[in-house]
């Protein structure tokens, strides 16, 4: 469809028309001559720069643990008669955990006291009346003592049998084989009283009873002593953490039934870098917080690890904590701060007074009105001055408030500060 030429003109001069009002504005936006306006100082605060002392903590987590931490087993095998230990419960050193039955173990005793009675007294009969043995009585003691062999052969072998099938406990088995032993060993002493007898030297004779006595003597004692083991003591003063074993059950030697820490005394430990480490020594004091029990304790180093972790390249810190008090438990987080780098004498600044961050550090320097702008090199920082390494010198004065919106070379107007 053609449009008419009245048509035709009028909307050409629309669009020129509305190409100019464009073409205005956009002259106007970026094109356009800005007349130069005045502004006005701005109002800063100064700091003049100085030498100041620097030194640099950080903040090490760890974890709290005791002195001494110990899974205890018991030595010997056998039904649990009781446990008198409890998870928290603070015990002393010497005091009785787990109590095994003794019953079969009080046997063995009273047996291996009998039988040490005996070989004692026969050791004093032998010495007074060695030289004047008769000969049927000596035969007489090797007739009795072949038949307490063989009672004692068929009580051992039934006991065995039992122990296999899981009739009987193991102490009755090794009860029987430790009265298969005495008797043995009293055939033995009977035969060579009769030797004695028939050859007529009673030195060998008194001797043989002698060992005898010394061989009852070493069985008394280890009766005693797997008495003993059936009771799991407590081998220094802490608290119970954990109890795996119930009365009435059957337990074996070596596998870990309680679990005990040591009381009162409690450490920290850390992991700490090269340059830390360099600046701790034993004896050093400094302060533990433990932020779950809100709490800070004053700690002294214990010892530091002679050699580095070969994955995290860090050094074991331990410190002893002074009187940590009982709201500080093993297991707990602590935090201690470090010294890990000092500078003594060196140019510092307010770190407000730094701008760019760390990628383009920089200061404002106020020189007769004007704000400078200078690049900084930043050293070490104490959370409130920061060292600058180059780009200001002693005395400089440079912005501490006011600087977000400076730029290099801006007019400026000193309201406060200017002293050191």
């Amino acid at each position: 469809m053609s449009l008419s030429r009245p048509t035709r003109v009028v909307l050409t001069a629309l669009l020129l028309a509305f190409l100019s009002l464009v073409g205005w504005r956009v002259y106007e936006r970026y094109f356009k001559p800005v007349e130069a306006v005045a502004k006005e100082p701005v109002a800063v605060s100064v700091v003049v720069v100085s030498k100041r002392d620097l030194t640099r903590y950080v903040k090490v987590v760890g974890s709290l643990q005791p002195a001494l931490s110990s899974n205890l087993a018991l030595k010997a095998a056998g039904r649990v008669a009781s446990v008198p230990a409890e998870i928290g419960k603070a015990v002393r050193k010497g005091e009785a955990l787990v109590v095994l039955d003794k019953s079969d173990l009080l046997t063995q005793v009273k047996a291996a006291e009998a039988a040490f009675d005996l070989t004692a007294a026969n050791l004093a009969r032998i010495e007074l009346s060695a030289p004047v043995m008769e000969k049927a009585q000596a035969e007489s003691a090797v007739a009795q003592a072949r038949a307490q062999v063989e009672a004692a052969t068929k009580n051992e072998g039934r006991m065995s049998s039992l122990y296999q099938s899981g009739a009987v406990p193991l102490v009755q088995l090794e009860a029987a084989q430790t009265q298969l032993k005495m008797a043995l060993a009293q055939l033995e002493l009977a035969l060579q009283n009769l030797g004695v007898v028939n050859s007529g030297t009673a030195q060998q004779v008194i001797a043989a009873a002698a060992a005898q006595k010394k061989q009852a003597e070493a069985g008394l004692q280890l009766a005693h002593s797997q008495l003993a083991a059936a009771t799991l003591t407590a081998p220094f003063d802490g608290v119970v953490s954990l109890v795996n074993v119930n009365p009435g059950e059957i337990v074996s030697p070596g596998v870990p039934v309680i679990g005990l820490v040591e009381s009162g005394r409690i450490y920290a430990d850390f992991m700490v870098s090269e340059k830390q480490v360099g600046t701790l020594a034993a004896g050093q004091q400094l302060d533990v917080s433990v932020p779950t029990a809100g709490k800070t304790a004053t700690a002294v180093v214990a010892g530091i690890s002679p050699s580095v972790d070969a994955r995290s390249r860090m050094y074991r810190l331990r410190v002893e904590l002074r009187d940590p008090g009982a709201s500080l438990k093993p297991g707990m987080m602590a935090e201690a701060r470090l010294l890990e780098d000092s500078r003594p004498g060196c140019i510092a600044v307010p770190e407000e007074c730094v701008v760019g961050g760390s990628v383009d550090p920089s200061v404002f320097v106020a020189s007769n009105g004007i704000a400078e702008k200078r690049p900084v090199k930043l050293g070490i920082s104490d959370g409130r001055y920061i060292e600058v390494l180059s780009g200001v010198h002693d005395g400089d004065s440079i912005v501490q408030k006011g600087q977000t919106y400076l730029k290099h070379g801006a007019k400026i107007k000193v309201v406060d500060g200017g002293s050191r």
